[in-house]
Formats: C-alpha cells, sequence, structure tokens
C-alpha cells in the first residue's frame, strides 16, 4: 500500500483526506503508531476548505478550534465526546415532549365537545 502511495507521489498526484484517515485508522488499530505518525506528518489534514456560496468561492477553516488531533483520533475519542452530549442536560433531541395540553385537546374532541382553547 505504502508503494501505491509512492507511485502516486511520482505522478504528482496527492492522496485524498478521506483515504489518508481510511490508512490512518488501520495504523491505529494495528498498532503500527510510528507509520501513523509519517503519515500524519506527510499529509496532514487540510485546515481550510473551499465552498462556493452565491457564486463566489469563499475559504473556510475547516477545524476552527485547532480540534484536528480530536478529529484525527476517531476511535478513541468517538465514545468519550458522544457520552459527554449525551450528558448534557440541554440538550433538545432528549427531552422529554410535553403531552399534557394535548391530552386535553384529544380528550374534548372525543367527547364531542369542539371548543378551540
Amino acid at each position: 500500500l505504502i508503494q501505491v502511495f509512492a507511485d502516486m507521489e511520482e505522478l504528482g498526484v496527492r492522496p485524498d483526506t478521506s483515504i489518508v484517515r481510511m490508512l490512518g485508522d488501520v495504523f491505529m488499530k494495528l498498532e503500527m503508531l510510528d507509520k501513523y505518525e509519517k503519515l500524519n506528518r506527510k499529509y496532514p489534514p487540510p485546515k481550510f476548505e473551499y465552498r462556493y456560496i452565491k457564486g463566489k468561492r469563499i475559504r473556510i477553516r475547516v477545524y476552527p478550534d485547532n480540534s484536528t488531533e480530536e478529529v484525527t483520533q476517531r476511535d478513541s475519542g468517538r465514545d468519550e465526546l458522544e457520552d459527554a452530549g449525551s450528558m448534557n442536560p440541554d440538550n433538545e433531541l432528549e427531552e422529554a415532549p410535553r403531552t399534557g395540553l394535548d391530552r386535553n385537546v384529544l380528550g374534548d374532541t372525543a367527547s364531542g365537545d369542539l371548543e378551540f382553547v
């Protein structure tokens, strides 16, 4: 696989960030940390991304808070980040629906009373 990267360099083609990330994940799982570090030094994750907004090309920071290490180390950090997000009491997705008013409205319509509240 490293030979493929060498051939790409000879042709002047840089690998895509998703390919580098996938290969880095494989090196982490196989505990080849030296190759993982070498890969990240050679092909670091991009700091900027170009998007088209209203026909204009705009450069946007991909990692605005310098969290490239957190994103590249997904296997170890993903569970911790998800647990921290699920413990947030202000999370709107985990809020229990309030059905008190709904039950009253449904009860009134079931009894035949069509008053609007």
